[in-house]
């Protein structure tokens, strides 16, 4: 897949989202475009303005936050996965990021998350 700055990006899928990708396929009926995963409602390849409104829409149902994008849900995840004992090297090729300066950011927001925890949660903090 190409992403940003026509850079190759490798996405790691599980077996289940496979699953779910085959049961969306078949659902699609030769509905054109065939070269695109996803599809607006109306049929047409899915484009960045698309993806931001349901974004926001969707994370307005569920979080207060003042900024509700896309990028929102990158740094989520990368932040989930190094706070789940990700590899940094391994976090750094997911996100297609060339420096490891880059990806070092998020370990950062990690380990400002855990002091917080541990101030809250802990009884001899």
């Amino acid at each position: 897949m190409l992403g940003k700055g026509n850079k190759v990006r490798i996405l790691p899928v599980g077996s289940e989202s496979l699953k779910i990708i085959r049961k969306y396929l078949d659902t699609r009926n030769n509905i054109q475009p065939k070269d695109h995963l996803l599809l607006t409602p109306t049929g047409r390849a899915i484009y960045p303005k698309y993806v931001s409104r349901k974004v926001e829409t969707l994370l307005k149902m569920v979080t207060d936050t003042t900024k509700k994008n896309p990028h929102l849900l990158r740094h989520s995840a990368a932040t989930h996965m190094l706070d789940n004992g990700a590899d940094l090297m391994a976090v750094k090729e997911i996100l297609g990021h060339e420096n490891l300066s880059t990806t070092q950011i998020y370990t950062h927001v990690s380990v400002e998350r855990l002091k917080k925890t541990y101030k809250t949660a802990h009884p001899k903090s």
